[in-house]
């Protein structure tokens, strides 16, 4: 719908046109009113749309016209911002960004932005790919070890920019097997253990006491490859148990690969405090 659709008209001359407001006399020296057009100016064109003022004088039924005169208006209304925007690894170097589009008629595209921090601002530096009318990217040629943040904006063709999607993670594959010290350490309530994985593998991370007893299983199975997956941990036994403050080490495991690729075994010492 547009803002004009509905409204009165009438005949002056051989043309129709649009009433669009009534304005009482005072006897001001100027008058002005704010009234719609049909549509904005865009990408096509000003589309001019064409005023005229009518007078009628409170004892006469006689009106005079004003002639034309014409005005557009300027499309100032952001597009919608992209949602659900996710990544994927998708090889050694590659990461596959996809989104939900924006619904606006008159949209033009989408920008990538890609930063170092999960709350990077986007300028022109941080412009990764300028337009496109997909609502997927691959950023490719990615190298071992390299980490970015991702955010997408749409664009009309009035030259208007939407929100930032929220930054997603994405990166080229690590060189090798790893598993971070956790955060926080020491800790209360719950702790964070990261760990790197250079191909698809199945991977086991288990938290043992200081009497080398298991405690709980944080992971055992198969892992996709990716930089900087994580586990959490919540201070309690497989059952259930809340423990007791002391030391534990987390262990994670990778076995040797069918092709002969030796495996990995690591252990991180863990710090919990009641």
């Amino acid at each position: 719908d547009t803002p004009t659709q509905g409204l009165p008209t009438v005949l002056i001359g051989d043309t129709e046109w649009m009433l669009l407001d009534t304005v009482h006399a005072r006897s001001d020296i100027l008058y002005h009113r704010e009234v719609p057009t049909f549509v904005d100016s865009n990408h096509t064109g000003l589309n001019l749309s064409y005023f005229r003022i009518s007078a009628q004088p409170t004892d006469s039924l006689l009106t005079s016209f004003s002639v034309s005169a014409s005005g557009y208006s300027v499309d100032n209304l952001v597009p919608t911002t992209p949602t659900n925007l996710s990544s994927v690894i998708v090889g050694a170097d590659s990461v596959r960004l996809t989104w939900e589009p924006s619904p606006d008629s008159d949209l033009q595209g989408y920008r990538v932005y890609r930063g170092q921090s999960q709350n990077f601002l986007p300028t022109q530096a941080n412009l990764y790919h300028a337009a496109t009318t997909d609502t997927f990217f691959h950023d490719t040629g990615l190298q071992p070890g390299d980490r970015f943040y991702y955010r997408v904006a749409a664009i009309d063709y009035n030259g208007n920019y939407s929100d930032l999607t929220d930054a997603v993670f994405g990166s080229g594959l690590p060189e090798a097997f790893a598993l971070k010290q956790n955060y926080p350490n020491p800790f209360n309530l719950s702790t964070t253990l990261r760990f790197d994985l250079p191909r698809l593998t199945r991977v086991s991370i288990i938290v043992y006491d200081l009497r080398g007893r298991e405690v709980v299983r944080l992971f055992n199975g198969l892992h996709p490859s990716g930089c900087c997956h994580q586990v959490e941990w919540d201070g309690q036994s497989a059952d259930g148990r809340e423990l007791p403050s002391g030391v534990y080490f987390a262990r994670m495991v990778i076995p040797p690969s069918e092709g002969g690729t030796p495996g990995f075994a690591h252990n991180i010492k863990m710090l919990l405090l009641r």
